[in-house]
């Protein structure tokens, strides 16, 4: 009904964003600007944080708009999982058909998938959401994930989007991820209300 009455071609409030409708500042299209260029790099990992409802899912879709092709992206929404229940939806995530018994198991597969696909110029992304919420059984397993190399060159871009409310718990969040991760964070933002970009 208000489609006909404000003359709208299209449903302006839904529930998942469109990266059409998002307005970026200099700010955000910096911080864009920077986690694009890190993943091509392939340097591994980066962190962005937020409150509810500051943007982070419209950053993200922003983001994978201008990987489209390029890529090859997974998406872990709740990371609160055991570790099988975990290597199947990642994998599934990832379209590779097969079950794993093991945290081993999946690391010998996923090692090949990695090589293939860095053979072939495609990068590979990983977007754990809710990362506040990680278990140190999961942790560990990303950090296995995140060292996977060739030549020095890391062959997964692994993407933490955690909802903290202050930049203050952004500090938090990242010192926790860097000690399980034994690595520093590449990239870190933290999104303020109206996607105001700090750190």
């Amino acid at each position: 009904m208000y489609l006909t009455h404000y003359n709208l071609k299209e449903k302006p409030f839904e529930m998942t964003s469109d990266p059409k409708f998002i307005w970026l500042g200099k700010k955000q299209k910096q911080a864009l600007a920077g986690f694009t260029r890190t993943i091509f790099q392939n340097k591994g990992i980066l962190l962005l944080s937020g409150g509810v409802g500051a943007g982070k899912s419209a950053f993200v879709s922003c983001l994978l708009k201008g990987l489209v092709n390029r890529a090859i992206v997974a998406t872990i929404t709740d990371p609160a999982l055991d570790v099988i229940d975990f290597l199947d939806i990642l994998a599934a995530e990832f379209k590779i058909k097969q079950r794993f018994v093991s945290h081993g198991d999946f690391l010998m597969y996923f090692n090949k998938f990695l090589h293939t696909a860095n053979a072939k110029n495609i990068s590979v992304i990983l977007i754990i959401e809710e990362a506040q919420h990680l278990s140190s059984e999961i942790l560990n397993l990303l950090k296995d994930l995140a060292n996977i190399g060739d030549n020095g060159q890391k062959l997964i871009n692994i993407i933490f989007v955690g909802q903290v409310e202050q930049s203050e718990g952004h500090e938090v969040l990242k010192a926790k991820l860097e000690t399980a991760l034994k690595q520093k964070m590449v990239i870190h933002f933290h999104l303020d209300f109206l996607m105001h970009v700090t750190g």
